[in-house]
């Protein structure tokens, strides 16, 4: 039964792809749908995880969960970059912010990945705390969600996934202060 929890987090991963590919032919309902239904393998990989444990509880150097996280993170945040590439250019302001969040999301998740294997140095913990709650959450999962979101249903979608986002972070709340306290889950 343990299997379940790195199974959903399989799923996240291969939910990615459709994120993407629909992403870039800018069919953004089933983008949202597929990016929807990732996230939510995050949040049901967690819950089976406690409940059922996962092969990192095993062999503690594989962690599914962060590998499928990060894949479908920066996979889902490259589409709001293509798109403005491809509708305003590669020197447009929004291209350029884009870009620059995307590189300093990129830097930081490198950093996290290299300081994995020592959780309890204080440089770590500065890491967790700065990239967990605003790069990783704000960024990548609420931003990127918002923006898929818009597109798919303007300010109607926009609204509802930030109702969402806000239910999702209370939900979460102690997972979150964990981050700003310098610790994963």
């Amino acid at each position: 039964m343990f299997l379940l929890a790195d199974s959903l987090s399989l799923f996240r991963i291969f939910f990615t792809i459709p994120v993407v590919i629909y992403g870039w032919n800018e069919s953004w309902k089933p983008a949202l749908l597929f990016l929807a239904l990732a996230w939510l393998t995050d949040v049901l990989d967690g819950l089976s995880a406690r409940s059922f444990g996962s092969l990192r509880d095993h062999l503690p150097n594989l962690d599914s969960d962060g590998i499928a996280d990060s894949i479908l993170a920066f996979g889902s945040a490259l589409v709001p970059v293509i798109y403005f590439i491809r509708h305003d250019g590669w020197l447009g302001p929004v291209t350029i912010s884009l870009l620059a969040l995307y590189a300093l999301t990129l830097v930081f998740g490198v950093l996290m990945a290299t300081a994995m294997g020592n959780l309890d140095s204080t440089r770590t913990k500065k890491l967790i705390r700065l990239n967990m709650p605003l790069f990783h959450g704000l960024v990548q999962v609420v931003g990127v969600s918002a923006w898929f979101a818009y597109m798919a249903y303007n300010l109607r979608g926009l609204s509802i996934t930030l109702i969402i986002a806000l239910v999702a972070i209370a939900v979460q709340r102690q997972k979150i202060s964990l981050w700003f306290a310098g610790r994963l889950v």
